[in-house]
Parts: C-alpha cells; sequence; structure tokens
C-alpha cells in the first residue's frame, strides 16, 4: 500500500519545489518531470504513473510551474537554466535520500527534457539509470545533443504531427522509438477523441511491457 509522504524540497531562491511523493516501501525511484502547460495530472502522465506505481516504484512528480511564475518568464534563459537544475536536481537528491535505491526511472514531457537533461549533466547516478522522453524538445540543441549521448535504456515517444518532430533528428538518437501517425505535442488526434484516448493507452501499456 502506498502513501503520499511531503518532502521537504528548496531550490532556487530557497523556494519550496512544489512535489508529490508517493512512497511505494520500493528499491526502485522514478522521478516525473512535466511539460509546461501539460500537468502531472493530465491524461498520459496521470496513466503513466499509475502504472509505475503498480510496477512497484516510489515515484517523486516534480510539480513546478515555471509557466505560471512571471518571475522566472522575465529571467534571460541562462538564469532560468540555473532556476531549474537547482529545482530539479535538488528535487531528485531529495527523493534519493528516502530509500535505498538500485534502479531510477527519469521521465520527462515536452519541458521536462530540459529538466532531465539538467539533472543528468548534475548528477552521477549510483543507481541503474532509465529514462522516457515523451515529446521531447528535440529541436533544441541542448536536449538534442544531450539525448545523442544516452548509453542506458530508454525510450522516446511522439507523434508526426508534434511541431519538435523532426524525422532526420530522430535517426541520430539511440532510444527505442514509438513514433505515432497524426498526434500532437499532447500527443492526441485533434478531432479524434475515441483515437486519443487510445494513443494513451498504447504507449503506457508499450512502456509498462518494455521499459517500466
Amino acid at each position: 500500500m502506498y502513501t503520499l509522504t511531503p518532502l521537504n524540497i528548496t531550490g532556487y531562491y530557497n523556494l519550496e519545489v512544489p512535489h508529490a511523493f508517493i512512497r511505494n516501501a520500493s528499491n526502485k525511484l522514478a522521478v516525473m518531470f512535466p511539460g509546461r502547460g501539460y500537468t502531472c495530472d493530465m491524461p498520459l502522465l496521470y496513466h503513466l504513473s499509475r502504472a509505475i506505481i503498480e510496477k512497484g516504484y516510489d515515484l517523486l512528480q516534480v510539480r513546478y510551474e515555471y509557466g505560471n511564475n512571471n518571475k522566472f518568464n522575465l529571467l534571460p534563459p541562462s538564469e532560468q537554466v540555473k532556476w531549474m537544475t537547482k529545482d530539479n536536481v535538488n528535487a531528485v537528491r531529495a527523493a534519493l535520500e528516502q530509500g535505498t535505491y538500485n534502479e531510477v526511472l527519469l521521465v520527462g514531457k515536452s519541458m521536462g527534457s530540459f529538466a532531465m537533461t539538467f539533472v543528468m549533466n548534475a548528477m552521477a547516478f549510483e543507481q541503474s539509470l532509465k529514462s522516457i522522453w515523451l515529446t521531447p524538445t528535440i529541436k533544441q540543441a541542448e536536449v538534442f545533443e544531450h539525448m545523442k549521448t544516452v548509453q542506458h535504456p530508454s525510450y522516446l515517444i511522439m507523434g508526426d504531427n508534434d511541431p519538435h518532430y523532426n524525422a532526420a533528428k530522430l535517426e541520430q538518437l539511440p532510444q527505442q522509438q514509438l513514433i505515432v501517425p497524426n498526434a500532437n505535442h499532447s500527443m492526441e488526434v485533434v478531432g479524434n477523441i475515441q483515437r486519443s484516448m487510445e494513443i494513451n493507452q498504447e504507449i503506457v501499456t508499450t512502456l509498462a511491457a518494455e521499459l517500466i
């Protein structure tokens, strides 16, 4: 039986980092980094969270709200990187202190691919590492170049109607890939709710079977 446990996480400017930590008495930890507007409560991340918990992981959802933070949005990009790095690295470190973990799974959606990049560049994981890249922002050089260097088991999922979709770049990446026809950046097909729900199910089922 899992429990919801608040952690003490402070980040940039000593501000509290919003989060939810689901304790599952596990030796496996998953950390979820949502998108700018795609929160952990939205369909894909909600159902993926449920699958991760059912697979026995402890789960930290980093519930940052950078898109609604005027102070963050007015900063130059270099300062935003420092803010995101400190918030997310401190969040991962706080989660790692909650147990003796031998496996870590990082999950990032859209803007969360930035967070994962910053965390992986800043931390040396002693645990076995896996990662899931949901609609990563591969048009951004920092994310794309980092993804090219990933050597641990990893999965990339994107729709071919996503503005970040680029077949030539995807061919250069080592991640196992699921490219969904007609899906947009939210992994939905506009005007087709039935297909959109099916896509979410396909993604969660695939990841649960092949990586989680």
